[in-house]
């Protein structure tokens, strides 16, 4: 009887020590962090670095009501805008690694570090995925007097620094891709800085500025309906839009751009804070994948011309870093930034 009594005794005191021991109340990135993640009635936050009607809000406002019906919760979206996207991308930063605040942001973050914007940048977060590429397109007001690309260049040229160019700040598309122009062409420019896409636009179209570079998902609706011309397209082959048909690659208005507008522009994603547990992240991964698979996402994408990419994982992570290699030696080969990529780490780009 003692013995039957000791057997039982040691059997109930290894099971108070497995359970003891086990990972289901560890934190950090374990496997076990949050297996009932989102809570029932929780909502997560949604944080769009860029400001409402601009392309990353498009892209956002359209996948994340998605994202959030196979989450089986609600993503309430907010726009926090300012400093070429680091408001939101320090923001939701410095909030608990737990899944519950996303930032929704552009290609800008790879070069925060490169011209001095800031410190915290995609390499501490983790992609949840890389859902679209875009294009940048060179677009005048409707009335303008420019009618070609080389009308703009010989303006700029023979008025140097009189062409009033509308970007969103150091390190967002129209300085990144206007610093590609003035090395190629040798021309210089005024700039006049807003705050996105969506605050850009209708001063390009009141005239407020004389030219800018727009992401083609929210520049097409305006060219579309004539309050836009389109000079140039930010890449190295032409839009499939009917809209867009017509108008030139920048390598075809001039050949030195050769080789300089492959696998470049703006693209879009879904990030999580750095630390977030492995559970959270994979459901956020499935949650959004399935949304990016949806016929919804898709006919927006070729609606407005995007490239879907649904890049999770390993595939996110090399994508960026080549996008980083590319633009920021781009940049910095442009005079746009004195310090070297060197001095980030950043390898020089191998085509």
């Amino acid at each position: 009887m003692k013995r039957i009594l000791s057997i039982i005794l040691a059997s109930m005191t290894i099971l108070i020590l497995a359970t003891g021991c086990s990972g289901t109340t560890g934190g950090g990135n374990a496997a076990g962090g949050n297996s009932t993640y989102p809570d029932k009635g929780k909502s997560i936050n949604g944080f769009i670095a860029w400001a409402a009607g601009g392309g990353t809000d498009n892209v956002m406002r359209t996948i994340c009501p998605l994202a959030a019906k196979n989450l089986g919760t609600t993503i309430v979206l907010t726009n926090k805008t300012g400093g070429t996207g680091y408001i939101a991308t320090k923001y939701v930063h410095d909030q608990p690694a737990d899944g519950y605040n996303l930032l929704l942001n552009a290609e800008n973050p790879p070069l925060y570090k490169l011209l001095n914007l800031g410190d915290i940048d995609y390499s501490n977060y983790i992609p949840v995925i890389v859902l679209a590429k875009n294009v940048g397109i060179l677009v005048v007001p409707a009335d303008s007097k420019f009618n070609s690309y080389q009308d703009l260049i010989d303006y700029a040229k023979a008025n140097p620094g009189k062409l009033n160019v509308g970007t969103t700040g150091v390190g967002g598309l129209p300085f990144n891709c206007f610093a590609l122009t003035c090395m190629v062409e040798g021309i210089k420019y005024n700039s006049i800085t807003y705050d996105g896409d969506g605050t850009l636009q209708p001063a390009l179209i009141s005239g407020e500025v004389d030219a800018s570079v727009i992401a083609q998902s929210a520049a097409i609706q305006y060219i579309a309906t004539g309050k836009m011309k389109a000079l140039g397209v930010y890449t190295n082959k032409r839009c499939a839009n009917k809209e867009l048909t017509d108008v030139p690659t920048l390598e075809e208005c001039n050949s030195k751009y050769k080789g300089m507008l492959d696998n470049w522009g703006p693209f879009y994603g879904a990030f999580v804070k750095e630390g977030t547990p492995d559970t959270v992240v994979k459901a956020l991964q499935d949650a959004f994948y399935k949304a990016y698979q949806t016929d919804t996402f898709q006919k927006f994408c070729q609606n407005l011309s995007l490239q879907p990419l649904g890049y999770t994982g390993d595939e996110a992570d090399t994508f960026i870093e080549k996008w980083q290699s590319m633009t920021c030696w781009t940049l910095y080969r442009a005079g746009a930034t004195t310090k070297s990529p060197k001095d980030f780490n950043i390898p020089e780009p191998s085509v």
